[in-house]
């Protein structure tokens, strides 16, 4: 994780946060997410949310990779 404000004491929104993730296994590589905020707890909390929603994504990519139609097992059944 980096945080750093980019215009110093000028102000406004130019607090940054950026985190850089690892993700392994099946779907796996890096995740940078980034937020700007005017201070520096929310610019960690929206990084911190992206990052979140990036794995999530990713990891999702991964399970469903390779699938044809994305049905599996359980839509055979319904048939």
């Amino acid at each position: 994780m980096r945080i750093s404000d980019i215009n110093g004491p000028k102000g406004g929104v130019d607090k940054r946060c950026v985190i850089l993730a690892t993700v392994s296994g099946r779907g796996g590589g890096e995740l940078i997410a980034r937020h700007f905020d005017a201070d520096f707890y929310a610019a960690i909390a929206g990084a911190v949310h992206a990052l979140k929603h990036l794995v999530a994504r990713r990891l999702d990519r991964g399970r469903t990779k390779g699938r044809v139609g994305g049905g599996g097992r359980d839509r055979d059944r319904q048939r």
